[in-house]
């Protein structure tokens, strides 16, 4: 079964809310589980197409395995200083532990982002990991920055 890594068009937009779908239920913000705007999730993922990032899909020979969304975005001191954030990373789980996809999709990300960042229309660039990923992102030139921790209304 061949494995490709490809920039998703907007006759993509189908799978590409299939797998966030997926990805939502996943999530550890529970909001993000019953609360989905379709509207503003195909105009969003219309307008990264068209050039505010960039959306990679991973498909084999039946299916497609899974994504990785970037989005360019203004720094909040600076608006003339962009960076480039990874904003959805998502494998389906079959294919998280038998295959190097998710490997390639994130090096598919740190590629584009580079040229990016050397071409001048990114100054930096982020990636989130989850607590239990065990891939160490420093290996390809990123540091720690910061960590995020999450609160939810409980009522």
């Amino acid at each position: 079964m061949t494995t490709e890594i490809r920039q998703a068009r907007r006759w993509d937009l189908e799978a590409i809310v299939e797998l966030l779908s997926e990805m939502s239920q996943e999530s550890q913000i529970q909001a993000l589980k019953t609360n989905f705007n379709m509207p503003y999730v195909n105009k969003f993922l219309l307008e990264i197409m068209a050039g505010r990032g960039c959306i990679w899909l991973a498909e084999n020979d039946q299916e497609e395995m899974g994504i990785l969304i970037a989005l360019r975005v203004p720094n909040i001191w600076n608006p003339e200083v962009m960076g480039i954030s990874e904003i959805a990373y998502y494998l389906r789980p079959q294919y998280r532990s038998t295959t190097l996809t998710a490997g390639r999709l994130f090096h598919t990300y740190n590629r584009w982002a580079d040229q990016e960042v050397q071409a001048g229309r990114a100054a930096y660039i982020t990636y989130a990991r989850l607590p239990d990923s065990n891939y160490d992102p420093e290996r390809v030139g990123y540091h720690l920055a910061e960590q995020h921790y999450l609160k939810e209304r409980t009522n």
